[in-house]
């Protein structure tokens, strides 16, 4: 007989690949139980088990229950299952238990908190005490290598298996802190912000219930940033969207190798390269998130096309990003009054700023500098942080001489600096750039290459789950003419979803020469235009005033631009969303993907829609400049 497998969490009970075996006692599981645990290595006293199984018997029918107990067990097992020596025996078949599934199958064990459910009542006291120990020993050892496989699930970028683990750990040992922590992780990564919370102070409360102590302070730390409002530090975990992480496990593993090798006095810089829709934004928002989730602090900010000729755009957008950490407030207002200089907005953040003092122009990069990194020294209390910027290919030049100074005042400081470059790739776009080209120094690079044919099966898995199977054929030519792009492998999908027989992929697999070819990006303008008409009004003029504002903003700019109401806008919003156009960051909306942008933006609106719309935009702009932001009047 193979495949035998005894359960030991939850009611004990002993099962062939999906079939259960019962026994005819709960003495004779209990038997096998006591020698698949004890009397393996080692023959077991034959008078043992009759004192621990049967102490109530007289010598003679002990005896005569264990040897029935011993040929059940071999009936089941085979004959040699149990072997007798002189006055001992011992178990030598092979028989699997929970704990050697927690390295394989873990998601499918249930009840780790309840070892030997059940089976302590069977016998005397002598076995139940026998019972309670080996309890404590299964959890406890169900506790260690929960605790080790997450470890290693982090380290190897799996985030799936990271809260699959902390959930499993949490039921044996629901005073881990790392469970805690990775579970709350998950609820920001979901979106929600106040079930990470919740869990977060069960679990400080359960601390002081069960301990009668107060809870680590890496849990109240990260409990009083939730609670103050700091939770993503400029990372918006409700968008970082990680089932798309499909297949890169390993770029996540290198980050996560990077983060945790930081030296504790040190900057460390990293770039991840790609061509447009790779999935570099993705990767890099994730990782953040999950840093952030975990109680570091973490500061993005998106390098804005519109913002590539405007002094300071990015470091200004950088210290807004600063300033929505509540901590800010414990720096000296002089080091804030130098800030002000490229954000005037600060002061209305903290009206107490003063003005800074006069200087010549060519020291305001230096100033700003230093007082950036004064705030960071108060943010990050001693502690590592992530410094993220987005598409650094847009970062306009005087934002690139602030971050020159920066990293040189950073440099004895544990600050990962970590960003996306688009690099060029002849089938998608025309942009082209290195790593180099982006003014700064990057001590690593993080290349994203394109899906293989499996990965790229795997993920359009993910977004044929709601819809039901699709055709090999079809499936085997959006692979193909994607050419392993996760954004184009998402685009011919929504367009065949769409379109069906008049989709490009349709087009291609019936060989219509009367079709456009399939060249990328020209024809992927093509889809993505059946794509928008389809839309509302309502929703194009939604899609209209993001693409020429060129940066994500909020819905109340929106509907002020676009003279929309909030049911408008909401309704708008829903149906850009669900064709995966555009993405929400905190409360703003921004397109998902710098090339949907651009085919709104040229390919879609006529050359008086944007004159009009830039014109209105200007207009709102004007009515709101202070004429110290000289960002906005630009």
């Amino acid at each position: 007989m193979s495949s035998l497998h005894l359960q030991l969490f939850g009611t004990p009970e002993l099962r062939q690949r999906s079939r259960s075996i019962r026994m005819r006692t709960r003495k004779h599981l209990a038997l096998l139980l006591y020698l698949a645990l004890e009397g393996t290595k080692r023959p077991v006293s034959r008078e043992l088990l009759i004192e621990l199984l049967w102490p109530n018997l007289p010598p003679a029918g002990g005896r005569h229950s264990l040897s029935q107990g011993l040929s059940v067990i071999r009936r089941l097992l085979g004959g040699y299952a149990v072997t007798r020596e002189k006055e001992a025996v011992m178990l030598t078949c092979s028989v699997t238990t929970d704990l050697d599934l927690l390295g394989s199958n873990g998601s499918d064990l249930t009840e780790l908190d309840q070892p030997l459910k059940g089976i302590d009542t069977c016998a005397g006291p002598a076995f139940a005490h026998w019972v309670e120990a080996t309890r404590q020993r299964l959890r406890r050892v169900a506790q260690e290598r929960l605790a080790t496989e997450l470890a290693t699930a982090r380290s190897d970028g799996d985030v799936a298996k990271v809260h699959e683990r902390a959930a499993l750990l949490y039921q044996v040992d629901p005073l881990s802190d790392a469970a805690a922590q990775a579970l709350a992780e998950r609820q920001l990564l979901g979106g929600d912000r106040v079930g990470a919370i919740q869990l977060l102070r069960r679990h400080a409360r359960r601390t002081q219930t069960d301990v009668g102590c107060q809870a680590s302070a890496e849990i109240l730390s990260r409990l009083r940033q939730l609670e103050r409002g700091r939770g993503e530090g400029g990372a918006d975990c409700s968008t970082a969207e990680p089932a798309r992480l499909i297949a890169r496990e390993s770029e996540v593993a290198r980050l996560e190798a990077l983060w945790s090798g930081m030296a504790p006095r040190g900057l460390l810089t990293c770039v991840v390269t790609g061509p447009a829709g790779i999935g570099k934004s993705t990767l890099v928002r994730c990782f953040a998130a999950s840093v952030a989730s975990r109680g570091w602090p973490v500061f993005s900010v998106a390098c804005q096309e519109i913002g590539r000729t405007i002094p300071f755009a990015a470091v200004s957008d950088f210290i807004y990003a600063l300033a929505a950490d509540p901590a800010i407030s414990g720096t000296d207002p002089v080091w804030l009054s130098e800030v002000s200089r490229v954000t005037p907005g600060i002061k209305s953040l903290y009206p107490g700023v003063p003005d800074p003092p006069p200087v010549p122009a060519e020291s305001v990069r230096i100033r700003v500098a230093e007082s950036i990194s004064r705030v960071l020294e108060v943010l990050a209390d001693g502690g590592p942080t992530l410094l993220v910027f987005d598409d650094v290919q847009n970062m306009d030049p005087a934002t690139r001489d602030v971050l020159h100074v920066l990293l040189r005042r950073l440099e004895a400081t544990p600050t990962f600096l970590l960003a996306t470059l688009r690099t060029t790739d002849s089938r998608s776009f025309r942009f082209a750039a290195s790593p180099s080209s982006s003014g700064l120094v990057w001590q690593h690079t993080v290349p994203l290459i394109p899906f293989t044919a499996v990965q790229a099966e795997a993920f359009l898995a993910t977004r044929l789950s709601a819809s039901g199977p699709i055709d090999p054929v079809i499936l085997d030519k959006v692979i193909e003419l994607a050419g392993g792009n996760p954004y184009l492998l998402e685009m011919l999908l929504m367009d065949w979803q769409r379109d069906g027989a008049r989709s490009l992929v349709m087009a291609e697999v019936e060989g219509d020469g009367t079709d456009a070819r399939w060249r990328p990006p020209d024809t992927m303008r093509k889809a993505f235009e059946r794509q928008y008409r389809g839309l509302s009004s309502t929703a194009q003029r939604f899609l209209a005033v993001l693409a020429v504002a060129g940066k994500k903003i909020s819905p109340a700019e929106i509907g002020e631009l676009a003279a929309l109401t909030g049911r408008e806008i909401d309704l708008a919003a829903v149906e850009v969303l669900d064709r995966g156009i555009v993405r929400v960051d905190g409360t703003s909306f921004g397109f998902k993907n710098e090339m949907h942008r651009a085919f709104v933006y040229f390919a879609l609106l006529s050359e008086d829609s944007r004159k009009y719309h830039h014109a209105r935009l200007a207009k709102v702009l004007e009515s709101r400049s202070d004429e110290r932001d000289f960002q906005q009047a630009l």
